[in-house]
């Protein structure tokens, strides 16, 4: 995956450096290179393997529902907001706010939590997901390597939408 560092993405975005990886994809740090501030984003790359067996038609098709859920639930201060999609070289890349700070894993792994620290943890986890599923969207994949501890506040931030699905509930 090193190939892409140093490359532009939609004449805007230079990839900077590898954030790491999961089964839907790989996340890089990128840097803006036409907003005033230079400000920094998170891009995620789709594995082509996630689209396999299907034309490039419904892969966009697929692509695009995405990055619409996304769009949607970006609302939400800890989730993060999508700030392009875009299609190049029959590649799929979202790009998404950075989101400075450390994965709950490695909180958990370096501290022993006690009962009310848990209980403050599951408070903010389930408010967040409550607004996902409020919006129709299951996230699927819900695992303290998907949430960042945000170093400015301190709040949980969800990450890595690739699992999500959306629903349309039909009450009868």
């Amino acid at each position: 995956m090193a190939e892409i560092i140093g490359k532009m993405i939609g004449s805007r975005y230079k990839i900077v450096y590898s954030l790491g990886s999961g089964g839907f994809g790989h996340v890089y740090l990128a840097q803006d290179q036409i907003s005033s501030d230079g400000c920094w984003c998170a891009i995620k790359q789709l594995r082509p393997s996630i689209f396999s067996g299907m034309g490039l038609e419904e892969a966009r098709e697929r692509f695009s529902i995405e990055a619409e859920v996304l769009r949607k639930i970006g609302e939400h201060d800890r989730i993060p907001k999508l700030l392009n999609y875009i299609e190049e070289d029959q590649q799929f890349y979202l790009v998404l706010e950075f989101i400075d700070g450390y994965k709950l894993e490695e909180e958990i792994e370096s501290n022993r939590l006690t009962e009310n620290q848990i209980l403050i943890l599951l408070k903010d986890v389930l408010e967040t997901l409550n607004f996902i599923q409020q919006n129709d969207v299951i996230h699927r994949d819900i695992s303290p390597d998907n949430l960042i501890r945000r170093i400015r506040d301190k709040q949980l931030v969800f990450i890595d939408f690739g699992a999500v699905k959306q629903t349309f509930l039909e009450i009868s």
